[in-house]
């Protein structure tokens, strides 16, 4: 089976299952008739780009960073904010998010998601989001929300 047969099947895995680790994921492609190794499937995990996403009741999942739906109420960015995101701070224009390792991308898909009218954009790293409004104003405002959305 070559890399990309392989990571089409770790792809349909997670969109079609809810797979919550690595190990789930080595299951599901034998039940598949695949064999894989935990370092071969870390290494596609991050190479297709594949983020912890929350599941309701707890815990989270393997997803494709667009599979943040519904983040455009507060209940979903509260939950994302909450699980995800670990400090909130001005600067100039931009807020900085502090998240938790490996969960900037699945905070700023959240934000982005959100549709916030002062919000211009997010760029994410591995456990910073920085969030762009369109003046300090709106970033002060947002300040209020991130935080407020974190108590």
């Amino acid at each position: 089976m070559s890399r990309l047969q392989r990571q089409q099947a770790v792809l349909r895995a997670v969109t079609q299952h809810e797979v919550r680790s690595q190990r789930d994921l080595i299951e599901r492609l034998e039940a598949d008739g695949l064999r894989a190794t935990q370092a071969t499937i870390s290494r596609d995990v991050r190479q297709l780009g594949l983020v912890k996403l929350p599941v309701p009741g707890g815990g989270f999942r393997y997803g494709l960073p667009g599979d943040i739906a519904d983040a455009a109420d507060d209940g979903a960015l509260r939950q994302a904010c909450q699980q995800f995101v670990v400090d909130a701070g001005p600067a100039n224009a931009m807020l900085v998010l502090r998240t938790q390792s490996g969960h900037a991308n699945a905070a700023a898909i959240a934000i982005d998601n959100a549709e916030l009218p002062e919000v211009v954009g997010t760029l994410a790293g591995d456990d910073t989001v920085l969030v762009f409004a369109e003046s300090a104003r709106d970033r002060d405002r947002l300040l209020d929300k991130f935080r407020g959305l974190l108590e």
